[in-house]
């Protein structure tokens, strides 16, 4: 095992499938630089796996009938709090 440090991993849009160590623990995610980011504890020795996010703006729909698993990571404002967004990881 190699030693962990923290790797940051931007959110495409339009392709939330992220490659990460395995085992990556995802500290927060936030927006830097008008991109959502999020923040993961890794072993950057490990092979990577795909890890899959969504994210989802304040008041809309968050779909329940697609037999998705998700783990809420952070709440992420930017364009001065006027956008909102909300950072789940799929886990199933």
């Amino acid at each position: 095992m190699g030693t962990k440090t923290i790797h940051k991993f931007q959110i495409d849009p339009t392709h939330m499938v992220i490659a990460m160590p395995a085992d990556a623990v995802i500290l927060s995610a936030k927006a830097q630089h008008g991109v959502i980011c999020v923040w993961a504890e890794v072993d950057p020795t490990l092979p990577k796996n795909a890890r899959y996010f969504e994210v989802f703006g304040t008041g809309h729909p968050i779909h329940v009938d697609m037999g998705v698993e998700r783990k809420f990571i952070d709440t992420v404002m930017m364009d001065g709090g006027s956008l909102v967004f909300h950072v789940y990881e799929r886990t199933n």
